[in-house]
């Protein structure tokens, strides 16, 4: 429902138990938290453990096979989690395993992710989760309006073949705060330079590490500011 606080327990989820490759988590009402790292003792989630030490996973990785090498991802469904509503928030999340599909995609998931909307993810929030071992792009988020805002804070984004972050067409305004991102095919790209009158505007990327990353894009129409940030060691 609208509003919802869902809390997931430390453990391992995935969207199919037949390994259905088109299966994925959805939200698609508004206003909904999810929020994991419960070892299920707590009452309120000022309780839980320190980051990272209840993990809540979930991955695509249906046979349970990926490594950091991006090497068993045949059976990984495409879509890991669907954004289909405004103001949703993630928190305390290991999000992995969406796999990109050879030419169009048969099923939800656009190329492939690990998170993926549909163009209605107004007000996305994003605070201390992983995205790991994706075969395609790991957090990917669309608009089809305006006025539309990203925050992604306390992430660390690392072994993504495509985009660790995608932010594209008409958004307004993306936060990236304390974020790490590590061997990734793209840290992460703002703007898209086919779709004309698409802007990224007022965008921050602060105290963020960028380490073995192939490139950072910004497209035409993008005013950002880059502060406090660290690279190494990488080739684009």
């Amino acid at each position: 429902q609208p509003g919802t606080e869902i809390w997931l327990a430390q453990g391992r989820y995935t969207p199919s138990s037949t390994g259905d490759r088109c299966d994925h988590f959805a939200i698609l009402h508004e206003r909904v938290v999810l929020r994991g790292g419960f070892a299920g003792f707590e009452a309120s989630p000022l309780e839980r453990p320190p980051v990272g030490e209840a993990p809540t996973v979930l991955t695509g990785d249906l046979a349970g096979d990926d490594d950091g090498l991006l090497m068993n991802g045949s059976e990984n469904s495409h879509l890991v989690l669907l954004i289909g509503a405004n103001d949703v928030a993630l928190d305390r999340l290991v999000l992995a395993g969406g796999a990109a599909a050879p030419g169009p995609v048969a099923c939800a998931g656009g190329p492939g992710a690990a998170v993926w909307s549909d163009g209605n993810a107004n007000g996305f929030r994003i605070t201390d989760c992983q995205v790991v071992r994706c075969y395609g792009n790991g957090v990917d988020v669309s608009s089809v309006g305006t006025a539309f805002e990203v925050a992604v804070s306390g992430c660390s984004f690392r072994d993504v073949a495509g985009a660790a972050l995608d932010v594209y067409s008409f958004a307004s305004l993306v936060s990236v705060d304390r974020c790490c991102f590590e061997r990734a095919g793209v840290a992460f790209r703002l703007g898209d330079s086919w779709l004309a009158g698409s802007s990224i505007r007022n965008s921050v990327v602060r105290d963020c590490r960028f380490a073995v990353v192939l490139g950072l894009y910004v497209f035409v129409n993008t005013t950002y500011l880059v502060d406090g940030c660290t690279f190494v060691d990488n080739s684009g």
